[in-house]
């Protein structure tokens, strides 16, 4: 007889993957920031980040502290997580500082 571990669900949440301008790579040195439902920023990774939310609507905003622009890129999406869902979005940053980032929705999971 062996032990196995109990299935656990799939988790729900979304994936959120950051991106930067290829002429923008110095925005490469610093970590994008993420809030959900206006809660304190997590630090992202370029490129994918799980995160893992309950079922329902949800907004996220993403920017990038930047030297003196320290919402650079600052923008807002609302989102929708189902049960055992995980959606992707891509969040872009602007070309010029002063702008808003780019929301993409990619996949639905």
């Amino acid at each position: 007889m062996t032990d196995t571990p109990p299935v656990q669900a799939p988790s729900s949440g979304v994936i959120v993957h950051p991106k930067v301008l290829f002429l923008a790579f110095l925005l490469l040195l610093f970590k994008p920031k993420l809030c959900v439902d206006g809660g304190e920023p997590m630090n992202l990774i370029w490129g994918e980040n799980f995160v893992p939310l309950p079922a329902g609507h949800h907004t996220l905003r993403c920017y990038v502290p930047y030297l003196i622009y320290r919402h650079l890129g600052d923008s807002t999406i609302e989102v929708d997580v189902t049960p055992g869902g995980s959606p992707k979005f891509q969040w872009r940053t602007p070309w010029l500082v002063f702008l808003k980032g780019k929301w993409k929705f990619i996949t639905s999971g």
